[in-house]
């Protein structure tokens, strides 16, 4: 079925290329996290599983780079800009996608957060800022989105001191390649409801992407969606529903991003000219792990609790290197 689907979204009149991730989708999402993040948007639970390892991460960040002035490459709705304030001298967050740019913002104010300033910056454009200007960079999941990574890259670099960090989390295509090379995501926005559709191409990592965007709610979308037998359980998105939605269909558009792997990003990296370049594991894997084998009456009780029973774990962590294919983390010196 998915054949059928990529050769009609190729065949529709009006289908244009998106040349940014904000214009493809960042800019119609009012929350990129779905307002889900602890501290920004709810209050950290130290019992939730989700929230512990959260926490690990943001302390990965932290003691992967530095506490002095900090880039946040892409921090969406101000993650993980906004929780490594408290511990920096400065952090600026740059984002490609207006809406992103202004929820960050917002979202800066609601918590009093006053050494993290924020910047919409273009995707694909220079970076604003001298040679030298930051002690350390963090990047989650935000170089592929980029029109190209190895340019990224060396503007992360440009703008790093001598022996400065860059931490970065990225999406490895290898995660998919278990039955999930092509897949589809449904979201409401404004009484609108956008589908997007992704074709991966693992040998050129690469990954295309469609968004159709309807005008009409998520709940009736479905509904029609689901009134025809679905053939292809890997892939169920109903090509007879899309074709009978025709009428609604208010705007096509693709964008094609390239995925690095770990080994393409070290090979750029070492021709960048970082100086030294590791694939570790991340802290808030292992968070999720100890979590997991906590007994009730150990687990921390508050949010201090949590970083202080964290900090050392995390702080080994980060030096342990990992496999190339175990997990998506590296962290490179300047």
């Amino acid at each position: 079925m998915h054949i059928e689907i990529f050769n009609w979204l190729e065949s529709i009149t009006g289908m244009r290329q998106c040349n940014s991730t904000g214009e493809f989708i960042y800019d119609h999402m009012e929350s990129q996290s779905g307002e889900c993040l602890p501290v920004i948007y709810k209050e950290f639970d130290p019992t939730n599983r989700s929230h512990f390892a959260d926490r690990a991460q943001i302390l990965d960040f932290l003691m992967s780079t530095s506490n002095g002035s900090i880039l946040d490459f892409g921090p969406g709705d101000g993650w993980p800009s906004l929780l490594l304030a408290p511990f920096v001298k400065k952090v600026i967050g740059v984002e490609g996608s207006e809406k992103r740019f202004d929820v960050c913002n917002r979202n800066a104010k609601r918590l009093s957060i006053t050494n993290a300033e924020f910047r919409y910056i273009p995707s694909g454009t220079p970076l604003p800022f001298q040679d030298c200007t930051f002690d350390g960079a963090v990047a989650a999941s935000s170089i592929e989105q980029t029109p190209d990574p190895f340019q990224t890259l060396k503007e992360l670099f440009r703008v790093l001191k001598p022996g400065g960090k860059l931490r970065i989390h990225y999406e490895d295509l290898d995660r998919y390649k278990d039955g999930k090379q092509y897949e589809y995501h449904i979201f409401e926005q404004n009484k609108r409801t956008h589908v997007i559709i992704y074709n991966r191409n693992f040998k050129e990592e690469s990954v295309r992407q469609y968004r159709l965007t309807f005008n009409i709610l998520k709940s009736e979308f479905e509904k029609i969606d689901n009134q025809t037998d679905k053939s292809d359980s890997s892939f169920d998105l109903n090509l007879a529903a899309l074709k009978r939605l025709e009428g609604n269909l208010e705007e096509c558009c693709f964008l094609d991003t390239k995925h690095p792997s770990c080994k393409t990003y070290t090979k750029w990296m070492e021709k960048i000219g970082f100086n030294s370049i590791r694939a570790t594991y991340d802290g808030g894997g292992f968070a999720a792990k100890l979590f997991d084998n906590l007994p009730l009456s150990k687990r921390p009780q508050s949010i201090e609790e949590v970083d202080d029973l964290l900090r050392p774990l995390t702080r080994v962590v980060v030096e342990m290197d990992a496999p190339l294919k175990i997990n998506p983390w590296i962290v490179a010196v300047k």
